[in-house]
């Protein structure tokens, strides 16, 4: 995924992040990893790694997917739903915090999903 700087700075990929979008159709339920190698500018323009289609592609517009985030620093997975609205991905619990042991990799986090 994008690295980031702590300071929210892009130098390319979001270093140790890795981001697994749950898929449509006959493949609901499976969860694909979505490739930031080609340094996307967010989410949607990012392709999965395991059917070389672009999430954007995958993803249809006002539908809601589990998106798991793993972050190196702590390896813990976190589960989320975001409803996608045109090019928005929008968290569907407000108030759940993600990443709350390191709250600098969500600013880049949020930039990424474009929320």
């Amino acid at each position: 995924m994008q690295q980031l700087t702590r300071d929210g700075k892009n130098t390319g990929t979001i270093k140790g992040l890795s981001i697994n979008i749950e898929q449509e159709g006959a493949d609901k339920g499976k969860l694909f990893t979505a490739d930031g190698s080609t340094q996307p500018a967010t989410i949607f323009s990012a392709q999965l790694l395991e059917n070389k289609k672009t999430v954007d592609q995958t993803w249809t517009n006002g539908t809601v997917k589990e998106v798991v985030f793993v972050y190196s620093t702590c390896g813990c997975p976190v589960h989320t739903h975001f409803l996608r609205t045109n090019n928005k991905a929008v968290p569907q619990n407000k108030n759940q915090v993600v990443f709350p042991d390191d709250v600098e990799i969500v600013l880049p986090i949020k930039r990424f999903m474009n929320y």
